[in-house]
């Protein structure tokens, strides 16, 4: 079906003839603009169903390598443009969809998104990174999840928004396709299976799946999703985060992992610890949703709380047990590789390894982050909040005495 659609694209449109239509802007929530990721972690949960997916994906790879000339305006308006066209391109077609109704499963939804994931990866060019491609029979790429955090155009939306060529991965591409979409008003949530994301149209008449890592329209049922690209259990599917349609806090924290593991990849290990900490704070219901963020789950369930089990596809996290070993009941995080443990700022090996931590040795940051999350498990300075990043001092309110 997809392949006899396609054959009616024109390949030569690009999107840089568009431009004329950047003057215009489909209609969306326009709530208080955040500046920083700290912002975004600060909004109600009515707040964030209504900001913009694009600016809060964006938002979190600010400051990351590969974001360095980042002009977030600019890709959100490349994200305005790619909406304006295929809502034109669907009009166009339209007159296909009434003629061959049966072709898109007699379904006008399934017909819209047709038009939207064939016109991003045929017209527009944006399409999933090779090099980050799972053939079938083949397991989990540890060297392919390390060379993916080296980047923030692998893991966020500004791969496919501010570059050429164009490229993603199930990471972003099904972000993208939900941002393009919803400024169309479509219901499209996103959605985990193992070790991936895809996207969903889900209202309350409608629901189907979308895999935008085919490049062509693909709709797998639910079951794919339970064997592909990696298997779950049914207890997994019925207890865990997966084939749920996620909620717009859930979509945060999932931008939250992904920028977690490049602080990681790059030994921002303060700037982590201190993202945790503000996580845990600012969302104490935060653990229902770390099934979705593999890599902060260790730095943010209590150690009275079982963590996520790690699959087989799962890297090592350098950082866990920091958390558990600082927390008041003083027991020490699990063993990890010793190359990985001497790796880590002192301060990080010594609460791994279970040694007393003196305060003076702590950065100061480590410290009054600590403070907020967890009163009394660092000493009481006459200014906590002095020696922090202005953005974590604005997220974190001041601790109560």
């Amino acid at each position: 079906m997809a392949g006899n659609l396609a054959s009616i694209w024109t390949a030569s449109l690009l999107l840089g003839a568009i431009a004329p239509l950047a003057a215009q802007s489909p209609e969306i929530p326009s709530p208080k603009l955040p500046a920083t990721y700290f912002d975004v972690l600060k909004l109600s949960d009515e707040e964030l169903e209504k900001l913009d997916v694009a600016r809060m994906n964006l938002l979190f790879a600010a400051n990351l390598p590969g974001s360095e000339s980042l002009d977030i305006e600019a890709c959100l308006n490349q994200a305005n443009k790619m909406a304006l066209y295929v809502r034109k391109r669907t009009e166009e077609l339209r007159p296909k969809f009434e003629a061959n109704s049966e072709r898109f499963q007699n379904s006008e939804e399934f017909f819209k998104m047709t038009v939207l994931v064939t016109v991003l990866q045929k017209e527009a060019g944006v399409s999933y990174n090779p090099k980050f491609a799972i053939r079938p029979g083949e397991g989990y790429d540890a060297a392919a999840q390390v060379e993916m955090s080296k980047s923030s155009k692998y893991g966020f939306i500004n791969g496919m928004l501010a570059s050429e060529p164009r490229l993603g991965t199930c990471a972003s591409m099904p972000v993208l396709f939900a941002a393009v979409g919803r400024r169309l008003g479509y219901p499209i949530r996103l959605v985990h299976a193992k070790n991936h994301l895809f996207a969903r149209w889900h209202d309350d008449k409608v629901r189907f799946n979308v895999e935008p890592t085919e490049g062509v329209m693909v709709s797998p049922p639910d079951d794919k999703y339970t064997v592909w690209p990696f298997p779950l259990t049914k207890e997994q599917v019925e207890n865990g985060p997966y084939l749920k349609s996620l909620s717009a806090k859930e979509e945060m924290v999932d931008a939250m992992n992904t920028r977690f593991w490049m602080l990681m990849r790059y030994k921002r290990h303060e700037e982590a610890l201190g993202l945790a900490l503000a996580v845990r704070k600012l969302l104490p219901d935060a653990n229902k949703y770390l099934p979705l963020a593999d890599a902060a789950a260790p730095l943010l369930y209590p150690p009275s709380m079982d963590g996520p089990q790690r699959s087989p596809y799962e890297p090592p996290n350098p950082m866990e047990g920091v958390m558990s070993s600082i927390m008041p009941n003083g027991q020490p995080g699990p063993s990890i590789d010793p190359m990985v443990l001497q790796a880590l700022p002192p301060h990080a090996r010594a609460a791994i390894e279970g040694k007393p931590i003196a305060p003076e040795f702590l950065p100061q940051n480590v410290r009054s982050a600590m403070e907020m999350a967890v009163p009394g498990s660092a000493p009481v300075m006459p200014d906590p909040l002095a020696d922090l990043p202005p953005e974590i001092r604005q997220a974190l309110p001041q601790p109560q005495r």
